[in-house]
């Protein structure tokens, strides 16, 4: 991934909770029981599926830019 795409890619990215967080808090706050969690558990595990994934891109993107090579600002902040 390119140095402008990862960036890019990141900017426009939609801003929201990994659904791992979300599951958890909401387990958290409603205590199910063992009965509850086993009629929930098709929505727990494709929570952890697609949180896992979203960690694992992440992981990627924040790779990629650390071995970027840095890019010049085509404007200087103020005060420099």
């Amino acid at each position: 991934m390119s140095e402008r795409l990862t960036i890019e890619t990141l900017l426009n990215a939609p801003e929201h909770l990994n659904p791992a967080i979300v599951m958890h808090q909401k387990l958290a706050e409603q205590r199910p029981t063992l009965a509850e969690l086993l009629l929930q558990k098709p929505e727990i595990d494709r929570a952890i599926k697609i949180g896992t994934e979203e960690v694992r891109e992440a992981t990627r993107s924040c790779r990629s830019l650390v071995d970027s090579e840095a890019i010049a600002s085509e404007s200087a902040p103020k005060g420099f």
